[in-house]
């Protein structure tokens, strides 16, 4: 018999005994395997409820997906962790390869920006440096609570082992775990006002501050209700200034963040085991795909045509940047997280070819020269956000 989904008032699923057989999560000490089971666990107890549906047109323009993206995780009272099912309108395509793009397509929105007027550039969510992302002061995305919707997204990625949203501030995952904002390690990179930057630039060094500068500084720290600078308290200043500028002014935008990881269902997560966090937003460097990653993945085949002295695996070795990668492996399955393997199969077309669903490569057969597999690779990679990379 199948194990029904018990809700509690809010919808969210009803925790369960922490020493339980069942919350196995807990008490594994691998924080990714503890993220794994505890997947597992809300997949299963959801299993039998009614799938959500997800479908956007490849006939559309790009905004108008991103439109239908955000009016599907703006829905409250959502179960996220019930099947999931997507359908790609203007593709032939069906099956795991769809909701794969699909969900590609949902953490690339999020952390590279929305489309939401034609032509106007991107609507971004996070802002700043590599590994030191912090959520967007604007005005009008927290007054429309687009980062409740943008937890949602998170959760509802991290539920079905899709992609991760890669290089937050630990400064910002320190508070949405709770912790007290005066503790975080915040550093000049979580600041993304190049003025406030320039600000603390002076307030680091030693030298004696002009009365230019104490303005410029004073202009800074005024609104915030700090004192005007002086030499005793110049580090204290720094300090301050850096709290409120990425912390202070980020406030809203962390618990509406927070919210929507609660309305996922990933929260009991990550306040059971905060360790989990490095899991569900990892670092760059930890995200980054290798060459050697995706070969020792792949199940190389084997065939009477091929040189006898050089191996299929050494002609069709990968070299190249992590982006590019990531875009052979959203060609390859559908989205840009590695799994537990790859297939390869040579066959008679005029381009590379993929199935999706299989994890499968098709790789032309008359080719034999890396020039031109290079560029057939790369003609069909680079069109993956529209589909699987017809041309």
């Amino acid at each position: 018999m199948g194990l029904n989904c018990s809700l509690t008032d809010s919808g969210q699923p009803s925790s369960e005994n922490s020493e339980g057989p069942n919350n196995a999560w807990v008490m594994e000490g691998n924080p990714h395997r503890a993220a794994k089971l505890f997947i597992q666990r809300a997949l299963q107890r959801c299993q039998h409820m009614e799938p959500l549906a997800l479908t956007l047109s490849l006939l559309q323009s790009l905004e108008t997906r991103h439109r239908d993206i955000i009016a599907f995780y703006k829905r409250p009272r959502v179960e996220w962790a019930s099947p999931l099912t997507c359908r790609l309108i203007g593709d032939s395509a069906i099956g795991d390869g769809v909701k794969r793009h699909v969900l590609s397509t949902v953490m690339e929105a999020l952390q590279s920006g929305f489309i939401l007027d034609e032509g106007q550039r991107r609507v971004l969510l996070f802002e700043g440096e590599r590994d030191h992302l912090t959520p967007s002061g604007s005005l009008d995305l927290v007054e429309s609570d687009f980062f409740v919707t943008a937890g949602r997204m998170i959760g509802d990625c991290f539920l079905n082992e899709g992609p991760c949203l890669i290089g937050l501030s630990p400064a910002i995952i320190h508070v949405i775990l709770g912790g007290n904002p005066e503790m975080a390690t915040i550093t000049h990179a979580d600041c993304v006002d190049l003025d406030v930057r320039d600000v603390l630039e002076l307030l680091e060094g030693t030298a004696t501050l002009t009365e230019e500068q104490k303005a410029r500084v004073d202009s800074i720290c005024l609104p915030w209700d700090l004192p005007s600078v002086t030499t005793e308290n110049r580090k204290w200043m720094m300090e301050k200034i850096l709290l409120h500028t990425v912390l202070g002014r980020t406030t809203k935008q962390i618990k509406q963040l927070k919210k929507g990881l609660k309305d996922s269902g990933v929260w009991d997560l990550l306040s059971a085991r905060p360790d989990t966090a490095m899991v569900m937003f990892p670092r760059t460097s930890e995200a980054a795909l290798t060459p050697q990653m995706i070969l020792d993945k792949i199940t190389w085949p084997t065939s009477n045509d091929l040189d006898d002295d050089v191996s299929l695996e050494d002609q069709c070795r990968v070299l190249s940047t992590p982006d590019v990668l990531k875009s052979l492996l959203r060609f390859w399955t559908g989205w840009e997280v590695l799994p537990s393997y790859l297939e390869v199969e040579v066959i008679n077309c005029g381009l590379p070819q993929s199935s999706t669903c299989f994890q499968t490569l098709k790789l032309p057969a008359h080719i034999r020269e890396l020039g031109q597999f290079s560029d057939d690779l790369k003609a069909v990679t680079t069109t993956s956000y529209s589909g699987f990379g017809q041309i």
